[in-house]
Formats: structure tokens, sequence, C-alpha cells
């Protein structure tokens, strides 16, 4: 059984794209940016996609010193290793919104939030995110 909890990396999906973004870098931020929109494209966003480009969004919050707070100090120094090759993304803070709201608010065309909207733990998921939103909207 895999891992599911309300938090951003509080699941498979999103733990293995972090392994993956420690490895690779930047890359993988542009990747799963890249996927979230062409799947956006086609109509809908897949819960492991969404996952995915919500931990790609806090890693863009945190390389831009908008780290989630309760974040481990470690998890974050972790995150913004690759803070240069993060923050030169053209228009990565703007990639990272789009994702966010098509996820976390887009009932229509995300499994990942038609999921959280059945569970009884939803709000804490939409209160997770929206922080996320409000973390990249400032420094947008």
């Amino acid at each position: 059984m895999g891992a599911w909890g309300v938090g951003i990396f509080e699941n498979d999906d999103a733990a293995d794209w972090l392994y993956d973004y420690l490895e690779t870098g930047a890359v993988a931020v542009t990747e799963v940016f890249g996927s979230v929109s062409r799947s956006l494209a086609n109509g809908y966003v897949e819960a492991p996609a969404g996952a995915m480009g919500l931990a790609a969004a806090s890693v863009v919050a945190a390389c831009f010193d908008a780290s989630d707070p309760a974040f481990d100090k470690g998890v974050v120094a972790e995150m913004v290793r690759h803070r240069d090759a993060v923050r030169s993304i053209d228009n990565g803070v703007g990639q990272a919104i789009a994702a966010v709201e098509t996820i976390s608010l887009d009932v229509e065309k995300s499994e990942l939030r038609q999921l959280w909207a059945d569970s009884v733990d939803f709000a804490a998921f939409d209160a997770v995110n929206a922080d996320l939103l409000n973390r990249l909207r400032r420094v947008a």
C-alpha cells in the first residue's frame, strides 16, 4: 500500500519525484510541468502527474525562499540544492502557479482534486495547497 497524506510529499509519487529531482536537478521540474501542461491540453491531469506537479511547485517555492515553514530545515536544504538552475527556468514561478491552480482547484480536470474532494481530509488538502499557492504568488 502506498503512502497517502495531505502534505505535498506525503504520497509515493511526490516522494519518488523528489528523489528524481535531487538526482537530476531542474530538468525534473521542467519535465513535470511539461507533463502537467500536456495532460491539461488533453483535458485531464491524472493523480500521479498532479502529485508530482504539486511537489515541483513546492520545490520552486523553496528555491525562491518561500518554502513551507513546517518543512524540516534539512529537507529544505536538499530542496534548494539546485536553486540557481530552478530559478533560471523560464517563467518557473508562473508554471508552478498554473500547475497548483489546475491540480488543486479544477475539479473537472484534476483527478487528484477529485479524489481528495471525496475524502474527510479534503479541507486539510485544500489548506495545504492554498498555502503553497499563496507562497508562490508572493514571489511571482
